[in-house]
């Protein structure tokens, strides 16, 4: 398990990251866990293999989120994925939402 946030252990700053090959010390890696929501999706579709079908898409699935298997809360459905941020399919994302957001003013 792997968190972009830190935590304290005997009071220094602690950060779990994804190791690679090519890790080099004070450089982020660009892959980095991205929960992605599915608002009022039917429950018929809160099927662990149909969740990872469609999340995988855009990423490998790290975690399903436990409300969504146990269907407990049926407003969103919660998945994290891991993502390579150097992908184009996000940087036509980022050009989407900024056309998006500058056309809201």
């Amino acid at each position: 398990m792997w968190l972009k946030e830190s935590i304290y252990v005997k009071g220094n700053p602690f950060r779990f990251l994804k190791w690679s090959l090519m890790f080099k010390a004070g450089i982020e890696e660009p892959i980095v866990l991205v929960k992605i929501q599915f608002l009022r999706l039917p429950v018929n579709f809160y099927n662990e293999n149909f969740l990872c079908s469609i999340a995988g898409n855009i990423g490998r699935v790290f975690k399903i989120d436990l409300a969504t298997l146990q269907v407990t809360f049926a407003m969103a459905t919660t998945v994290t994925v891991e993502v390579d941020l150097r992908n184009s399919l996000f940087e036509r994302l980022d050009r989407y939402w900024a056309r998006r957001i500058l056309a809201a003013y």
